[in-house]
């Protein structure tokens, strides 16, 4: 994976650049972009939109380019019960998924998963077993940003990851004993 970034600083009183555009080459043909900024003078949004070869995510609408995903199938594998899959169609009368739960859409963190987040945690410590979302992904994240600033450093120069090598997860009573 390699990731360049530009940024910039439009806004005063930030000790960081303000804004940020990443564009990242991932495995096979797959192609990722972020944008994010502070500088915009509207309302705070966070647009989701994630497209692979076989489906398609935009906000809360998930359509898949063959078949229609079967909703039932697909209701019955979600972890979360604060999120509920529907059966629906796009406006074109195609056949979808509608995600129904609270997106982090507004500046309000109450709308954020960090709560969810925090009970998962504290439910995987008591039961002993690994978080569905844990440190190693953290550290895939990390490093992301830190490659993009990286990049942006270097006025767009690519950085190639991962920074440093990927662990393995220790067992987990290694982790418990």
């Amino acid at each position: 994976m390699t990731v360049s970034a530009f940024h910039t600083r439009f806004t005063g009183g930030y000790e960081w650049p303000t804004s940020i555009v990443v564009n990242m080459t991932l495995e096979g043909k797959a192609l990722g972009h972020i944008a994010s900024s502070t500088d915009f003078m509207l309302p705070y949004s966070f647009l989701v939109e994630l497209m692979g070869d076989r489906a398609t995510l935009r906000q809360d609408l998930l359509q898949s380019l063959d078949a229609p995903i079967d909703a039932e199938r697909l209701a019955a594998a979600n972890p979360l019960p604060d999120v509920r899959l529907a059966a629906t169609t796009d406006p074109a009368g195609r056949p979808a998924i509608r995600i129904l739960c609270t997106m982090p859409d507004s500046a309000d963190v109450a709308h954020h998963p960090f709560q969810d987040e925090i009970d998962e945690l504290v439910a995987c410590v008591l039961e002993k077993r690994h978080t569905t979302i844990d440190v190693f992904d953290a550290q895939k994240t990390m490093e992301v940003c830190l490659a993009a600033d990286r990049s942006a450093e270097l006025g767009g120069t690519p950085v190639s990851l991962p920074l440093i090598e990927a662990t393995e997860y220790p067992p987990l009573s290694v982790i418990h004993d």
